[in-house]
């Protein structure tokens, strides 16, 4: 994915200036109850949606009644869901995003009425948009794919080869997070 260089730069100034920020420490044991609310990015590329439907049968576990989850997506992505989500959705357009084409902090506002303790993001592939949402987050637990800009924004982060299966990377997902 090109990213403008107005982009790259806007990434690296928050990143910048948001350095001294309190990063929470975090623990993963097999012996903890899991999160109790989550939020996940999903991507807009239509290969990826398909195994992301697949993802979502299995999201909503009956053990776990008070599991809170929400989603953020682009408008157009959400004709790819194969049946409605179930669960609060904040949908973003252009004009939700700045000059920089990152998101405007209304829109960040409105992401995070409520604190969440997990942020995952779905894409596999950096997304500049996706990036500054789990930089602003402050959730102890953020997952994502590995890239070259991965360090920056996720504390934990998946490595998903070109020959391996997405879906493997999504089980991972869903065992760090003791769905």
């Amino acid at each position: 994915m090109h990213i403008p260089l107005k982009t790259r730069l806007a990434l690296w100034w928050h990143g910048f200036r948001d350095r001294g920020a309190e990063d929470k420490s975090l623990r993963i044991s097999s012996r903890g109850g899991g999160v109790s609310s989550i939020l996940f990015i999903l991507p807009a590329a239509p290969e990826t949606m398909r195994i992301v439907n697949h993802f979502f049968k299995s999201l909503f576990p009956a053990d776990r009644p008070h599991l809170q989850v929400r989603f953020v997506c682009r408008q157009d992505a959400l004709k790819y869901f194969e049946q409605p989500i179930q669960a609060p959705i904040t949908t973003y357009t252009e004009s939700d995003l700045n000059w920089w084409r990152l998101p405007r902090k209304e829109f960040i506002d409105r992401i995070f009425i409520d604190p969440v303790d997990a942020v995952v993001d779905l894409c596999p592939k950096f997304h500049p948009v996706s990036a500054r949402v789990v930089q602003v987050s402050n959730a102890p637990l953020r997952i994502g794919f590995l890239s070259d800009r991965s360090d920056r924004y996720f504390n934990v982060v998946l490595v998903h080869r070109s020959g391996d299966l997405l879906e493997k990377a999504y089980v991972n997902m869903r065992r760090l997070l003791g769905l």
